[in-house]
């Protein structure tokens, strides 16, 4: 899907409501100065994996002008009713090839197996510094289905997750804004977002990390304040004791769970907050 023609030229790619197999190596869904989209019908199914590489990439809003004013609208893959399973090397929404322009892109789906070695969300400076990087947008919106990805970076622009349901599991690494003119917002209000042991990494950016449902589960390091509106807090992975840490003030409201694992005064889970 999308092109790489002109800031007004658009393509549509629209599913139907059947299996629609791609083995590609690269999808790009809005390249350089276009716009494009991908649609599907409801109940249909979306399998992405690679040709000559077991995965593919995906790019999504991916401007990779270097040193272009131009700003397209946002490419957008919807997938909404239907299943996506997806074998991805990376995966990359909202990408700038540096100047004063932007590339904007979301992907949003409910059901389905997707795994990724590396989700990068709004890179700004892919061949050149940008000198508008919150201009650049990144939109992640899991509303069921399981996703795993070894690494889940939210880079220099303005970068979005939602998690309203299914599982998000990060195995490797969990890193907010790259810059300071970077903004982050993460909420969880259902699901289970799994981060395996890993730290949650702050940086120089503005990070808005909003707890207000669902399980945040087996945190090794949260590295800022965090506020607990409601769900629930797993302090390990299931069975085992475990250590997490709070690199702040740790809040928590009515409604809201901490779990802790209790097997003994030498087996138990820990929560410390610096």
């Amino acid at each position: 899907g999308g092109g790489n023609i002109s800031a007004s030229s658009s393509s549509d790619l629209h599913l139907g409501g059947m299996t629609n197999t791609f083995n590609v190596d690269v999808m790009t869904v809005g390249g350089r100065k276009a716009i494009g989209t991908i649609d599907i019908i409801a109940g249909g199914v979306f399998t992405l994996t690679g040709d000559a590489n077991a995965e593919a990439d995906l790019r999504i809003g991916h401007n990779d002008s270097v040193g272009t004013a131009t700003a397209p609208v946002e490419s957008t893959v919807v997938l909404t009713g239907a299943t996506f399973n997806a074998t991805l090397n990376n995966l990359v929404i909202g990408l700038h090839g540096g100047g004063s322009g932007s590339g904007k892109g979301s992907l949003t789906y409910n059901q389905g197996t997707v795994s990724a070695n590396t989700i990068t969300l709004s890179n700004t400076d892919e061949g050149a510094s940008s000198s508008n990087d919150a201009n650049t947008n990144g939109t992640l919106n899991h509303n069921g289905g399981d996703l795993t990805v070894g690494t889940l970076n939210l880079a220099e622009g303005t970068s979005t997750i939602n998690i309203t349901d299914g599982t998000v599991k990060v195995t490797g690494a969990f890193n907010l804004d790259e810059l300071a003119a970077g903004i982050s917002t993460v909420t969880l209000s259902g699901g289970t977002l799994d981060l395996s042991g890993v730290n949650v990494v702050d940086r120089p950016g503005t990070e808005n990390f909003n707890f207000i449902g669902g399980t945040l589960k087996d945190v090794n390091d949260f590295g800022r304040d965090l506020n607990q509106q409601s769900g629930t807090l797993q302090l390990g992975a299931d069975g085992a004791a475990d250590t997490m840490t709070v690199a702040g003030d740790f809040t928590t409201s009515a409604g809201a769970t901490v779990e802790i694992e209790l097997n003994g005064a030498a087996s138990h889970d820990q929560l410390i907050i610096n």
